[in-house]
């Protein structure tokens, strides 16, 4: 059994597979990163999950691996996970061993949720180039070239960060929560931020990789992926896979290389 945990800035994600060798298709649950819960209750997070789940034997060989883009609750996760691991999680970085080259100035300081991503797009594409969105509390653009090697990507605010933007910065505007919209324009206020916000990150994405392509002089395939990414993908007008859980898998691509390598790339 592998426990994959992805510690976001908006929430904390537990994946468990029941096989990380043969299962790729994680149960997940999600809680809110802040406030930091107690480590009694990430426990109890994943030990409902294990209940909940056919087939899951816990006094088996458990292992853990974690991608955290918030260092202050590591401890608390790891404290967490000694309940069911004999070993010391995994926690993904740069340095490890992944089959990716990084052609960036600090790969050290790159997100370990964006490694996981680049992992597990450019496999879901068979090693073909890849640009992998990331529809989180930031809208983060990851591009994978050829030879799995990380080319950089861009970073843009999350559709809720921009809505809070307007709320906070302005005297009359509401804090809207995002939603499904149907037209480019709204009827009220709410609907017109949501226009703004939605089909403008979709736009903004859209340009992006258009621009990346020209500069590349390559095609691009396109993951779509994050919590906001079923509000932001009807609008995207050219193929891409929807993979929910890109981030787990690329938690289980990682463990299985780690594993089998002993860490070393």
């Amino acid at each position: 059994m592998l426990i994959a945990v992805n510690m976001g800035n908006s929430n904390i994600g537990f994946g468990i597979f029941a096989d990380p060798f043969n299962c790729t298709i994680p149960i997940v649950r999600k809680v809110p990163t802040h406030p930091a819960g107690t480590p009694g209750f990430y426990k109890k997070i994943i030990t409902q999950i294990i209940k909940e789940t056919p087939g899951l034997n816990p006094s088996t060989d458990t292992s853990a691996i974690v991608a955290s883009v918030v260092p202050d609750s590591n401890s608390l996760i790891n404290s967490a996970l000694s309940c069911f691991c004999k070993r010391q999680p995994i926690y993904v970085k740069a340095g490890m061993s992944s089959g990716l080259a990084f052609s960036v100035k600090e790969p050290f300081r790159m997100g370990a949720d964006r490694i996981a991503n680049a992992i597990a797009g450019v496999s879901c594409n068979k090693g073909r180039p890849t640009a992998i969105v990331d529809f989180g509390t930031a809208t983060t653009i990851t591009l994978v070239g050829t030879q799995h090697t990380v080319m950089g990507g861009a970073i843009l605010p999350g559709i809720f960060l921009m809505m809070k933007a307007l709320h906070s910065g302005t005297a009359k505007l509401p804090l809207v929560s995002p939603h499904a919209m149907q037209n480019a324009f709204g009827k009220d206020t709410a609907s017109s931020i949501t226009a703004g916000v939605v089909y403008g990150t979709a736009g903004a994405v859209e340009k992006l990789i258009k621009l990346m392509e020209k500069e590349l002089k390559y095609k691009l395939q396109l993951v779509l992926t994050g919590g906001n990414a079923p509000f932001v993908s009807p609008f995207i007008n050219r193929s891409f896979k929807l993979l929910p859980h890109l981030t787990f898998e690329g938690l289980r691509l990682l463990y299985i290389r780690n594993i089998k390598t002993g860490g070393k790339s």
